[in-house]
């Protein structure tokens, strides 16, 4: 009897003790923006009362423990002590704050012959945990965290920089979430929240890297040419190359100084190598840009490709006899060079008959109608060109070809005023007007009583002065008509007298 009341006197002893002993009051409990470890601040009214510190931490699991209860990670034998990281690995476990909430608790002790008296625990407080997400379509963060359990919190900051915690972006009170975004755009972004206590103090959560990929746009993406075909439209040769990023592609098609005439087609999402989509709308006289887009997950345009031109040929009548070509030669390939430019003359069935082949510096070129004109090679007045510009490259070059122009120019015709059967220069002998740019020739001569007695749709054949039999015509005055159809079509006639002169 007498045993147990010592005992019960050393117990009811011990406890008074243990209450007389002051509680701690953690003040903070916050994470290290460069080690990421807890970092727990206490005060106590008068250090020099006690010997010493305990703290506790939750401990989740771990060896020799029983889940979710507070044990010792740290014994600090110095009462003037009042802050701890905690790195402690007891109990085969460590603090985790980048992936849960770590909660804490402190007590004070003292010591007497080597044994330590406790005091009661201080009241529990929390880290906070932090969420933060990065939505691509919209370009804004998502920040969600966590209360601070045990303390104050006044109000918060959420705070980025490219190092550390950065700068104060946005300020929270009374919340747990806020979304923003930024005017530029980093591929990852490191953030942390700072609570502002209302003992003043400041804790942190622990640093959350977000990453804000761009969408990965195809390594190749260009219109590689613009060429017309024979069938007066527009084949564009498209390359792009795959990308899990890109949902859809499109060719775009712009009228170069009138930005409102534009068209898209549909792509397939990569083309495998060189496609050839043929634009059946565009008119390949006028002069068009066209580019690659492509569309990534949040259905809107993230790319765009530079642009290809077709080339435009323009045909002119020139000064004399010829006719004048000109056409753009800039932004027709992806690297501006174009090597060299062939000039063709095109038939009404497509033939092309090559003319001449010039430098890729020049946009122009003047054709001489004067062989034309000479050896009546030509009467029909319609002449129509194309041009094909060559680019400069060692390899895997393309020659893209521009419309088809044609120009109609007026009929010539030269009629002499007198032939002689008998002149040395077998050039006065027949009448043989020299007619050009004409076609559906007919040339017909009579007598003054009205009788025809010469007829020819040939412009090389003429009158010798002669009839059916080879007699010549009396020297006389004979009234002719030609007739023929210009280039646009128009019958035309062209009447007047021969005289034939000669001595019998």
């Amino acid at each position: 009897m007498r045993y147990t009341l010592i005992l019960l006197s050393l117990q009811l002893g011990l406890n008074l003790t243990a209450q007389t002993l002051e509680i701690p009051e953690i003040e903070s409990v916050s994470v290290d923006t460069t080690t990421g470890r807890p970092v727990i601040k206490w005060k106590i009214s008068d250090p020099s009362l006690v010997d010493g510190y305990v703290v506790k931490r939750l401990i989740y699991d771990g060896v020799g423990v029983m889940p979710d209860t507070y044990n010792n990670v740290a014994v600090i034998n110095d009462p003037s002590v009042n802050e701890w990281v905690d790195n402690s690995t007891d109990y085969s476990t460590f603090a985790d704050p980048a992936s849960r909430k770590e909660y804490y608790r402190v007590a004070a002790f003292v010591e007497n012959n080597s044994q330590k008296t406790y005091s009661l625990m201080s009241e529990a407080v929390s880290t906070t945990m932090v969420v933060a997400e990065y939505d691509r379509c919209a370009n804004t963060y998502t920040f969600n965290w966590t209360d601070i359990e045990g303390v104050d919190v006044d109000y918060c900051y959420v705070r980025s920089g490219e190092g550390g915690i950065g700068e104060r972006i946005v300020v929270i009170q009374n919340d747990t979430t806020t979304q923003f975004s930024f005017p530029t755009h980093l591929e990852e972004r490191k953030f942390a929240v700072e609570f502002v206590l209302k003992n003043g103090l400041s804790v942190y959560s622990p640093i959350v890297t977000v990453v804000a990929a761009n969408i990965k746009v195809p390594d190749e993406m260009s219109v590689v040419s613009v060429s017309a075909n024979n069938s007066n439209q527009l084949d564009i040769t498209v390359n792009v190359s795959a990308s899990a990023d890109i949902t859809k592609t499109y060719l775009m098609r712009t009228l170069l100084g009138d930005s409102t005439d534009s068209q898209v087609f549909k792509l397939p999402v990569s083309t495998n190598g060189e496609m050839v989509f043929v634009d059946t709308v565009a008119n390949p006289a006028l002069h068009y840009n066209y580019r690659v887009m492509v569309y990534g997950e949040c259905d809107s345009p993230v790319a765009f490709s530079s642009g290809a031109h077709n080339v435009v040929l323009e045909v002119s009548g020139g000064e004399g006899n010829s006719n004048l070509l000109s056409w753009n030669s800039q932004n027709v390939f992806l690297n501006g060079n174009v090597k060299s430019t062939t000039v063709y003359r095109v038939d009404d069935d497509g033939t092309k008959t090559l003319i001449d082949n010039v430098s890729g510096f020049y946009s122009s070129y003047s054709v001489t109608l004067s062989n034309i004109i000479a050896n009546n090679t030509n009467y029909s007045g319609k002449f129509c060109y194309q041009v094909a510009c060559e680019e400069d490259l060692a390899s895997n070059s393309h020659s893209v070809f521009s419309n088809v122009v044609c120009i109609h120019r007026d009929p010539m015709v030269f009629v002499p005023n007198a032939i002689n059967p008998n002149d040395d220069n077998i050039d006065n002998r027949y009448f043989r007007p020299r007619a050009d740019f004409m076609s559906d020739y007919k040339m017909y001569v009579y007598n003054k009583r009205g009788e025809q007695i010469f007829a020819t749709t040939n412009p090389d054949e003429g009158w010798d002065g002669r009839n059916r039999s080879g007699k010549l015509y009396p020297p006389d005055a004979y009234l002719y008509v030609i007739s023929y159809r210009s280039a646009d079509g128009e019958r035309l006639q062209k009447t007047g007298f021969v005289n034939l002169i000669y001595e019998y």
